[in-house]
């Protein structure tokens, strides 16, 4: 339940300051792209995509745990790609649909039009299973380490424009 307030927050992020793709109209996916310029998530920007009813509906506490979070990823994500990028934030599967080609449709979808800024796509990801997708599809890493007081893996990954 927490995590829909969280999801919807962030989706309503991308689709101010970015862009959201699905495979189809039933969702059975989706891909936040947010260009690089907005990627780091600003005091107004976050009010105006929905912030404040997730701190109404999940407490401050939840607020200082995923302000610390966003700041260790940003910090993160400044050192590893400090130039103009895609950044993909979030992809996401219902995982009645896994399997079925559907990230790869999702990544696909944009990979043209980035070849044809020139620009290249960055992301994070926590899992093995997510990391050797991205990889399938030309993703590097860039940093693999440990989010600060847990046990959470970050793994920081680029895919270089191939033009």
């Amino acid at each position: 339940e927490k995590l829909k307030y969280v999801f919807e927050y962030i989706i309503r992020y991308d689709v101010l300051y970015g862009e959201v793709y699905s495979p189809s109209s039933d969702l059975e996916g989706i891909a936040g792209w947010i260009p690089s310029e907005y990627a780091y998530k600003t005091y107004e920007r976050q009010i105006r995509s929905g912030g404040k009813k997730v701190v109404v509906k999940l407490g401050m506490e939840f607020y200082k745990r995923s302000k610390n979070l966003e700041e260790f990823t940003d910090l993160v994500h400044k050192r590893n790609a400090p130039f103009k990028h895609w950044y993909l934030a979030p992809l996401g599967v219902d995982p009645e649909f896994q399997g079925k080609g559907h990230a790869g449709n999702l990544l696909k979808a944009m990979f043209a039009r980035v070849e044809q800024e020139h620009l290249p796509i960055y992301l994070e990801t926590n899992t093995e299973k997510n990391i050797s997708i991205y990889q399938h599809y030309g993703f590097q890493i860039l940093e693999d380490t440990t989010i600060p007081d847990t046990s959470v893996r970050l793994c920081a990954m680029l895919r270089k424009n191939s033009i």
